[in-house]
């Protein structure tokens, strides 16, 4: 039950983060403008690196507008599925609707992820439009630094945690 939280909190991150792009100014415990309600940002990697990118106050105008209106798309469907969640929560497993409840569920958070990921797909590439040239090109590099980065410590991981270790165990 708590995996399927996590993708429409995932999806709230990112648009918290975004309308934060429009924060004017460090906040208390910020490393930097657009911290949401003075907090640092946790959200998308892709939304970390445009508070990096000098972004114009119109360009943060512009994005907030675009997360808001995302968000707003998103949110009956948000919703339902929350409510789906809820109703099934509520049943017994010795309830007869419990299988078909859980089946309904299962089709609507799979749908319910589908269509996030493509609102997301959709946010960003809008969001993508709105920078320039050079802003782009910074986005790309920070992003492959970034990548870099990952593949280190996966790799630093992987040698610390052999597949061989006595504690792996594969069931």
């Amino acid at each position: 039950m708590r995996k399927s939280m996590f993708i429409p909190a995932a999806m709230l991150a990112m648009a918290a983060s975004s309308f934060a792009l429009a924060h004017e100014g460090p906040g208390p415990g910020s490393d930097g403008p657009g911290g949401w309600h003075g907090r640092p940002h946790h959200g998308a990697p892709f939304v970390r690196e445009l508070h990096h990118l000098n972004l114009s106050d119109s360009q943060k105008a512009d994005i907030r507008k675009l997360v808001k209106a995302s968000f707003v798309q998103m949110k009956p469907q948000m919703q339902a599925a929350r409510q789906q969640r809820e109703a099934f929560a509520a049943l017994a497993p010795d309830s007869p609707a419990y299988s078909a409840a859980a089946q309904a569920l299962a089709q609507t958070e799979a749908n319910a992820a589908s269509a996030r990921v493509l609102q997301l797909t959709t946010l960003k590439q809008q969001i993508y439009q709105k920078l320039t040239t050079a802003q782009k090109q910074q986005l790309a590099s920070m992003q492959a630094a970034n990548q870099s980065l990952r593949q280190a410590r996966m790799a630093k991981w992987q040698a610390e945690h052999p597949q061989g270790d006595e504690h792996h165990h594969d069931d």
